[in-house]
């Protein structure tokens, strides 16, 4: 059960003056830490695996300046997802922050332009005995947003796929060493072998109470047998095809690649895009990352009309950044019919993000209770009425009474 709203909002301990007066030290800055605040970063503290904190402080000696930075934690409660602690998630996010984004910036140096940061930069982090941290750059002050109004648009998919790409080409140099090359990033941590019981039985259960949900709708009638089923086959098929798909080219993948896990900025009449959220980094094929983006997070219009664009534009942006690090090879061996293909093998992690991730992205923002609560909670009132809230959003009911058929002539479901 989830503690109470009180204890959820009392700061961490650790936290204190002598934290916040060396975590500014690390990025430049010197604070007096007695003008320090400390609040949550965004809705309900955090995400499902965290708890994401700004701190803010003003400059030691001057009257103006008060710089802030994000401190992103371990959960210290019990949360949605707190089962999955077992595989270690923020190690892996330590990693991708402390290791791999730092090697990729190396590596792309020579690349020039097309090298832009594609992830916050970080300062810092501590790990058990001590508080499980990191210690990021706080976008939001260097004029950075989070997409208010989900879902997100052609532009907006584009630039973020492009960023992907760059993340995609900058680790494939870094695979054959750690620490990419471990078990940390072996598996991804949505389909991994340790979370199937748990993680399928939630697909399940959410997908049967969205069936009850739609099944008010005269148009989802047709389909309500064949919902039961997909309820039941859905999570295997993810997996298994996660797992499966092999393809032309391994990277480091985001692993979560949503709305709420991107930040954009308008810079010189360019739209610029900075990736966050790392704690379902993996290993494996590139096809997982852009499925992930299109559907859970594109809108009706650009599923309706620019996904092949959209999927094209990122492998162009692939290619180049495979080729500006002069892995030709590797960019010869991944022709756009290898990542079509990919995708269409993806087709079970389609309907998984769409029916998973979809309704609580397109409205998280008009959500009346933390998702945390509703999500770890028993009490199956509360639960239910979570559902109901997501899935009713006219928005989310739009989007998939165009997808289901357009997925049931495709034979997935």
């Amino acid at each position: 059960m989830e503690p109470s709203t009180e204890k959820r909002n009392e700061m961490p301990s650790w936290m204190d003056n002598k934290f916040i007066e060396e975590a500014f030290l690390k990025a430049g800055n010197e604070v007096d830490s007695d003008t320090a605040r400390i609040e949550y970063a965004c809705k309900y503290g955090g995400g499902l695996m965290s708890e994401t904190f700004r701190l803010r402080a003003k400059l030691r000696g001057q009257s103006a300046g008060e710089p802030s930075l994000v401190v992103k934690s371990a959960l210290r409660s019990e949360g949605a997802m707190k089962d999955l602690g077992s595989s270690d998630v923020f190690s892996r996010e330590r990693a991708v922050y402390c290791d791999v984004l730092p090697a990729l910036a190396a590596e792309g140096g020579s690349g020039g332009g097309a090298w832009a940061a594609v992830a916050p930069a970080c300062y810092g982090s501590g790990a058990p005995p001590g508080p499980d941290y990191l210690l990021l750059d706080d976008l939001s002050a260097a004029g950075f947003w989070e997409p208010q109004a989900a879902p997100l648009d052609r532009a907006q998919c584009a630039a973020a796929l492009a960023a992907a790409a760059r993340l995609h080409a900058g680790s494939v140099p870094q695979l054959p060493r750690p620490p990419l090359d471990g078990p940390l990033f072996r598996q991804s941590l949505t389909f991994a072998d340790e979370n199937a019981a748990a993680v399928g039985g939630l697909v399940q259960s959410s997908l049967l109470r969205m069936g009850e949900v739609l099944a008010e709708y005269p148009w989802f009638h047709p389909y309500d047998q064949r919902f039961q089923k997909l309820a039941r086959e859905l999570y295997p098929r993810a997996a298994r095809a996660v797992k499966e798909c092999s393809g032309g080219l391994r990277v480091l993948l985001h692993g979560d690649l949503k709305r709420n896990n991107i930040m954009f900025r308008t810079a010189a009449g360019e739209l610029q895009v900075r990736l966050y959220d790392f704690q379902c980094a993996h290993v494996g094929c590139p096809a997982e990352d852009v499925v992930y983006l299109l559907y859970s997070s594109a809108s009706l219009e650009v599923l309706q009309h620019h996904v092949d664009e959209l999927v094209a534009g990122y492998h162009a942006s692939l290619q180049a950044a495979l080729r500006a690090l002069g892995l030709h090879q590797a960019a010869d061996d991944f022709p756009l019919h290898q990542l079509t293909s990919d995708m269409e093998r993806m087709a079970p992690v389609k309907l998984f993000c769409t029916f998973q991730s979809m309704p609580l992205l397109i409205s998280q923002h008009c959500i009346d209770f933390d998702p945390n609560v509703a999500l770890a909670d028993n009490d199956d009132g509360n639960v239910k009425r979570f559902i109901r809230q997501c899935i009713t959003n006219p928005t989310f009911l739009c989007t998939v009474q165009y997808l289901i058929p357009v997925f049931e002539e495709r034979g997935w479901i």
